[in-house]
């Protein structure tokens, strides 16, 4: 079980009810898993929480997430090929930056989103921040089996 679920624990009454809001957006949400996953690793980059990025770089890989698009997380905006990568990454970055999505990001997100999804979207982009807050503060060191993902991944990029 990764070392956040028991991190948390240490709050049982905040615990529960993260819990099962934490598993509305993820497993249970309703973007799709490599999107969920490429917002969730933007989030982690932008806010230096190693460990979230860690153990989502895993999940994204389980996923099907390629090498490129995972890249493509932690690029200058400008710098992402794909444009619907490109427009998720606006939207994590004006999130953090203001907590605001401008109008032509969220219009052009829309075309692809339904209502539901794009608050979904801006939800789960807070949630993370939050933990990855709560990761970084309490000095969370990544499982040694996700180290060895981390570890392969970079060695397929070099």
């Amino acid at each position: 079980m990764p070392r956040v679920f028991s991190l948390i624990h240490r709050n049982p009454r905040l615990f529960w009810g993260w819990l099962c809001f934490a598993s509305r957006l993820m497993p249970w949400g309703r973007l799709p898993a490599p999107v969920r996953e490429k917002i969730i690793l933007r989030v982690a980059w932008n806010c230096r929480s190693r460990y979230e990025w860690a153990q989502h770089l895993e999940i994204a890989l389980r996923i099907g997430v390629r090498d490129d698009e995972i890249v493509a997380t932690t690029l200058f905006e400008d710098s992402i090929e794909v444009e619907h990568d490109r427009l998720l990454m606006r939207a994590c970055d004006q999130l953090r930056q203001c907590k605001l999505i401008d109008e032509t990001t969220w219009e052009a997100l829309s075309r692809s989103y339904s209502d539901k999804e794009m608050i979904e979207l801006v939800m789960l982009t807070g949630h993370y921040e939050m933990i990855a807050g709560v990761l970084i503060n309490s000095g969370i060191e990544v499982e040694p089996a996700i180290e060895d993902v981390i570890q392969a991944f970079f060695r397929r990029l070099s």
